[in-house]
């Protein structure tokens, strides 16, 4: 019985250890490259990032932490002055935790984030 179970143990650590040859490798989302930054815009991919990740706290009637990205204008003075950058793509500031708490944003949402800002932080 124990010659079974050694056995066994052995041909699962075989089998679970296979090399996956052909298999591409397993890799994140690219960056958007900076000619693809150029076409960012706030209406046409930020909007809904924000909508979807932000302002359901941080919008007119509440503005959690005294931050409104409800609107354009609003929206790109937090993301040029960088709080943007700090709280939701960075989450650097750690005194006052990740951004949104959920933490639902997406490497390639805080890339296109990231672009946003590094280009001005376009409306249209």
């Amino acid at each position: 019985m124990k010659k079974l179970v050694i056995l066994f143990f052995i041909a699962f650590t075989i089998v679970s250890c296979e090399n996956k040859v052909g298999l591409p490798p397993v890799t994140a989302a690219p960056a958007p490259t900076p000619d693809a930054c150029d076409t960012i815009t706030y209406t046409k991919h930020i909007q809904t990032i924000l909508s979807n990740n932000c302002t359901s706290c941080h919008n007119s009637l509440s503005a959690s932490g005294g931050i409104d990205l409800s609107s354009y204008t609003l929206a790109k003075n937090k993301a040029l002055d960088g709080r943007i950058k700090v709280r939701a793509i960075d989450n650097s500031d750690i005194t006052k935790g990740p951004m949104p708490p959920s933490g639902v944003i997406s490497q390639a949402e805080r890339d296109l984030l990231q672009c946003w800002i590094n280009n001005g932080a376009k409306q249209n």
